[in-house]
C-alpha cells in the first residue's frame, strides 16, 4: 500500500533510457534481419538461376546465330518455348533470357521469355547496352553472379550463370530478373519485425510509466484525502467513547434498560476507533519501517492500557481480561510504542470479540532463546487450519468470522503482522476447533528482564 508520504514521481528518463535502447536493438537487429535475408534472397534467386541454366541444350545455343535469322530455326523456338515454361512456373520472375557476346564485348540477346508481341519483347540480335559489369565478368571468370541492376525496362534483382560447352568453355549467359520493389517489400518485411517488436515493447514500457504515474497520483490524492478524512473522524469519536465510558462509570448509576444501549454504542465506538486507527497505521508504516522510533516500553503497563480500553466491551460479554504471572513489571520491549500497543490491541480485541461469553481472554509471556513471546489465547471456535494462514493477508476474514455476523475489515492482523515485521518480529497463530485460539507475537529481546 502506497501513502501520500512514501508515493514518489517515478522519472522519466530510465524508461526513456530503456526505451532508447531497445529500439537501438530493435534497429540494429532490422538491419541484421535485412541483411541476413537479402543474402538469403539472392542466393535462392542465384540458386535459380544456375538450375535453369543446366536446362539449357548448349549444342542448339551454339548452333544459333544471334541474329533475327534465328526466329526461323526450330531450335530457338524449341527453347524459346521452354524458357517461357519456366518463366510460368516461377511468378516471382519476371524475364528470364539467354545473351551472348560479341568479339568486341558487347553483349546481345539469343532469346528472352517474352511473346514476340509484347513491348518488352527482345529479338535474337538485340544489344544489351545497360548490361552490368558483373554480367560481363561472367564471361570472363565463368562464375554466377546476382546483383540488383536497372535497364531500359525497370530495376531489377538479378542472377547471371554462365551456360558451358562440353570443353568447359561460356558459350551464353542465362539471365534471370525478379522485380526490385517485390524483392524489397520480402526483405523489409521480414527485417521490420525486430523493430517492430522492439517499438512496441518499448510502447509498453512508455504506457507502463505512464500508467504508473497516473496510479501514484492518484494513491497520493487518495491518500492524502483519507487521512485527512479518518483522522477529523477519529478525533471526535474518542471525545464520544471517554463521555460514554464515563456514563457508564459514573457512580450515578443510569437505568438498566438505557445501560445496555450506552454499553452497545460504547463497544461500537471503540470499534470504529480501532478500525480507523488500523487503516491510519497501514497508512503510514508503508516504507517507514527504518524510521519508527524505538523506547523501551513496559510490557505489562502496554498491556493494561489495553485492557482498560476493552474492559466495559469484555465486561458486556461477562470475558475477563487476565495477565499471567510471569508478564511482571519489569519486562520492557524495545519497540514504538504506539505500535506495540496497536499490535496488543488488534489481537487481544479479536480475542474479546470471537471467545466464548463468560469465558476469559489470558496474557502470557515468556522469554525463549533471547525472544520475547507473548501469547494471547481465547475460549472461542477456533480457526481452521486452511484459514490459518489467510488470516494475514489483509482484507480477508474466515467463513468462520464472516458466519458469526461480527463487524470485521480482516485489516486488524495484517497490519499486525506489517508492524512486527518493522520490529524484527513475527506472528504466529495455534488453534483448535471448538476449543480456542492463542496468538503467539515474538519480538527481540533487545531489553532484559530486570
Amino acid at each position: 500500500m502506497m501513502t501520500p508520504s512514501n508515493v514518489r514521481t517515478m522519472p522519466f528518463l530510465p524508461y526513456l533510457s530503456i526505451m532508447a535502447v531497445l529500439l537501438i536493438i530493435g534497429a540494429a537487429g532490422g538491419f541484421y534481419v535485412y541483411e541476413r535475408v537479402d543474402q538469403n534472397l539472392q542466393k535462392h534467386i542465384l540458386d535459380r538461376t544456375n538450375t535453369i541454366a543446366l536446362m539449357v541444350d548448349y549444342e542448339n545455343l551454339k548452333q544459333l546465330s544471334g541474329t533475327e535469322a534465328d526466329l526461323y530455326d526450330t531450335r530457338y523456338r524449341a527453347m524459346k518455348a521452354t524458357l517461357q515454361l519456366v518463366r510460368l512456373a516461377n511468378p516471382d520472375v519476371r524475364f528470364i533470357y539467354i545473351v551472348g557476346q560479341r568479339p568486341d564485348g558487347m553483349l546481345f540477346f539469343y532469346m528472352d521469355s517474352e511473346r514476340s508481341d509484347s513491348e518488352d519483347y527482345s529479338p535474337p540480335g538485340q544489344t544489351y547496352d545497360e548490361a552490368s559489369e558483373m554480367m560481363h565478368r561472367v564471361f570472363q571468370t565463368g562464375k554466377s553472379y546476382s546483383e540488383q541492376t536497372t535497364d531500359r525496362w525497370g530495376t531489377w534483382v538479378s542472377g547471371s550463370a554462365p551456360i558451358y560447352d562440353q570443353y568447359g568453355q561460356v558459350v551464353g549467359l542465362l539471365g534471370v530478373d525478379v522485380p526490385a520493389d517485390e524483392y524489397l517489400r520480402n526483405a523489409l518485411f521480414y527485417a521490420s519485425i525486430p523493430f517492430i517488436v522492439s517499438f512496441l515493447i518499448a510502447l509498453l514500457i512508455g504506457f507502463a510509466w505512464y500508467t504508473r504515474e497516473q496510479e501514484l497520483k492518484y494513491v497520493r490524492k487518495k491518500g492524502e484525502f483519507l487521512a485527512i478524512a479518518s483522522h477529523e473522524i477519529r478525533s471526535p469519536l474518542t471525545g464520544i467513547r471517554w463521555a460514554l465510558g464515563s456514563v457508564l462509570t459514573s457512580k450515578n448509576p443510569i437505568p438498566e434498560e438505557e445501560k445496555g444501549m450506552v454499553l452497545k454504542s460504547y463497544a461500537n465506538t471503540v470499534d470504529l476507533i480501532y478500525r480507523i486507527s488500523n487503516f491510519l497505521s497501514v497508512n503510514a508504516l508503508e516504507g517507514k519501517a527504518n524510521e519508527l522510533r524505538r523506547d523501551e516500553v513496559p510490557l505489562r503497563k502496554a498491556v493494561k492500557e489495553v485492557f482498560d480500553d476493552l474492559a466495559l466491551t469484555a465486561a458486556a460479554r461477562n470475558v475477563r481480561l487476565e495477565m499471567d504471572a510471569q508478564l511482571h513489571e519489569g519486562i520492557t520491549v524495545h519497540a514504538n510504542q504506539e505500535y506495540l500497543r496497536q499490535i496488543l490491541f488488534n489481537i487481544i480485541v479479536n480475542a474479546v470479540k470471537y471467545t466464548k461469553e463468560n469465558t476469559r481472554v489470558l496474557v502470557a509471556y515468556m522469554l525463549k532463546d533471547g525472544m520475547h513471546e507473548i501469547s494471547i489465547s481465547d475460549q472461542g471456535n477456533g480457526i481452521a487450519k486452511e484459514d490459518q494462514e489467510r488470516i494475514f493477508k489483509g482484507y480477508e476474514r474466515t467463513a468462520a468470522a464472516a458466519a458469526s455476523k461480527k463487524e470485521g475489515t480482516g485489516l486488524g492482523l495484517f497490519l499486525t503482522k506489517e508492524a512486527l515485521k518493522a520490529h524484527n518480529g513475527t506472528i504466529r497463530v495455534e488453534s483448535i476447533l471448538g476449543a480456542g485460539t492463542t496468538f503467539v507475537i515474538v519480538l527481540p529481546a533487545v531489553a532484559q528482564v530486570k
